[in-house]
């Protein structure tokens, strides 16, 4: 006949085990994996900014700079219509973000002003004033680069924000 016994697993067998699971470890009750789990979504986020935004692959461009379509349309599998109606839809989506984003740069312009003129002086206004700086100067930007992306494709190749900036085309997206 034999006896069976009760298998002990881990440190303590399992009356020890019920009672971590129950109060949990002192590095639980710290916090200690959820710092290490953020930490490393952290670092993962901070290596894909440091990387940078990566280049569409669809997108060709010739030695002269001047957008393929013919390229694009064979690599995507489709015709050059439908490239045609994506990028047509491209410049319609960035003339949208364009103007909503001057429109938030405009109304955070109105509401740093009114901090600026009519709050009492204090640390907690400069540092309003400061964020509401910030934040339109990002928005300011935002409308800047759609902007920029919305001449490329109307003019139907990669130019630098130089370029676009010294030309003589309007800057209104169309």
């Amino acid at each position: 006949m034999t006896v069976e016994r009760p298998e002990k697993s881990g440190r303590g067998g399992p009356i020890r085990r019920g009672f971590r699971s129950l109060f949990g470890s002192p590095a639980g009750a710290a916090g200690i994996p959820q710092i290490r789990e953020n930490w490393r979504a952290i670092r993962k986020m901070a290596a894909l900014i440091i990387q940078g935004p990566q280049a569409d692959d669809r997108v060709r461009v010739r030695a002269d700079r001047v957008l393929d379509l013919h390229e694009m349309a064979y690599v995507m599998d489709t015709t050059i219509s439908v490239v045609e109606r994506r990028l047509s839809a491209r410049r319609r989506q960035t003339r949208l973000a364009v103007y909503a984003y001057l429109g938030a740069a405009i109304v955070l312009w109105v509401s740093w002003l009114y901090e600026a003129i009519a709050s009492p002086g204090s640390y907690a206004r400069l540092l309003t004033v400061a964020g509401l700086i910030a934040i339109t100067t990002c928005f300011g930007l935002g409308a800047f680069y759609n902007a920029l992306v919305n001449w490329q494709i109307r003019t139907g190749r990669l130019g630098s924000a130089g370029e676009f900036l010294s030309t003589t085309d309007s800057w209104r997206p169309s």
